[in-house]
C-alpha cells in the first residue's frame, strides 16, 4: 500500500532503525511519530515522505479508536460502578447503616486514613466513622473540595438532593493529597448516598409524627378514663344517698347525736 501511494518501493524501518518491510535503501529516513511527537519508526526511499504521512495518519486514527475504547470502557465501568453503589446503599435499614455503607464503598474506592459520614437534619453530627480518629468536620459541608491539612489532605464530598444539604463524606489522608478522579469518584457516592438518605429521613419524621400522635392519643384516652371515673364515682354515691337504708342510716346518726348531745347537757 505505502508502494503504491508513494509510486515506488519504500523501506520501513522499526524504532530502533531495524527493517520491517520492504528493502533497504541507502537515502535518508523520514520519522513515522504519534500525534504527541513521540518516534514511532522512519520511512526511508524516494517517496519517503509521503510514505511517513501515511503511517503517521494510520497511527493517528488508531489512537484515536482506541481512546473512544477507553471512553467507552470508562463509560461502562462507570454505569456498572453506579448501578452496584445503588443496589448496596438502598439496602440500608437507617442513617447509621446507611454511612457506614458509604464510608465502606468510599475508602474501598479512595483509601484514606480516616474518615467520616455526616448527616444534617438540622444540625450535622457524624453517623458513622473508620480510622483511629474521625476527621474533624469542615465548617463548610456544601462545597465539593479538596483542602491541605498540615502534610496531608482533606476530602470532602457534599451529601446533596438538589439544593438541599442532607449531609457530607469527609476522608482524610495523612500524607500526601487527593486527586481530581478521587473527589469525581466521591461524589458519585455521595450523590447515590443522598437519594436513599432523605427516603430514610423522610421515614424517621413520618415515624416520629405516627409516636407523637399515638402519645397525644394515649394521653386523651387517660384523661378521658379520669373523667369517666369521675362520673361513675359522683353517679354510684348519688344512688347509694338516694336509698332508703341510707336515709335510715343518716336518721339513726341524727339520733345518736340529738342523745350525746342531750346526755352532755
Amino acid at each position: 500500500m505505502l508502494d503504491a501511494a508513494a509510486g515506488r518501493p519504500l523501506a520501513v524501518l522499526g524504532p530502533d532503525g531495524a527493517l520491517v518491510a520492504g528493502t533497504e535503501v541507502p537515502d535518508d529516513p523520514v520519522a513515522v511519530v504519534r500525534s504527541d511527537g513521540t518516534p514511532l519508526g522512519a520511512v526511508a526511499g524516494p517517496g519517503a515522505p509521503v510514505g511517513a504521512a501515511v503511517l503517521s495518519a494510520l497511527v493517528a486514527i488508531e489512537e484515536e479508536r482506541r481512546q473512544l475504547a477507553d471512553e467507552v470502557l470508562g463509560l461502562y465501568r462507570e454505569v456498572n460502578l453506579l448501578y452496584a453503589l445503588a443496589e448496596n446503599l438502598s439496602q440500608a435499614g437507617d442513617r447509621e447503616d446507611l454511612a457506614a455503607r458509604t464510608l465502606r464503598e468510599a475508602t474501598r474506592l479512595v483509601p484514606a486514613d480516616e474518615g467520616a459520614v455526616a448527616v444534617d437534619d438540622g444540625t450535622p453530627s457524624i453517623a458513622a466513622a473508620t480510622g483511629s480518629a474521625a476527621p474533624a468536620l469542615p465548617e463548610d459541608l456544601t462545597r465539593a473540595r479538596i483542602d491541605p491539612d498540615e502534610s496531608g489532605a482533606v476530602l470532602v464530598a457534599p451529601l446533596a438532593l438538589g439544593e438541599v444539604l442532607r449531609g457530607a463524606l469527609v476522608l482524610r489522608r495523612r500524607a500526601g493529597g487527593f486527586s481530581a478522579a478521587d473527589l469525581k469518584l466521591l461524589g458519585a457516592v455521595a450523590a447515590q448516598s443522598a437519594s436513599v438518605l432523605e427516603r430514610i429521613l423522610e421515614e424517621e419524621r413520618r415515624s416520629r409524627e405516627a409516636a407523637e400522635r399515638e402519645e397525644r392519643l394515649r394521653r386523651q384516652i387517660e384523661e378521658l378514663r379520669i373523667e369517666l371515673d369521675e362520673a361513675r364515682q359522683a353517679e354510684q354515691v348519688e344512688q347509694i344517698t338516694e336509698t332508703d337504708y341510707f336515709g335510715s342510716l343518716r336518721a339513726q346518726a341524727s339520733d345518736l347525736r340529738r342523745i350525746i348531745t342531750d346526755r352532755a347537757d
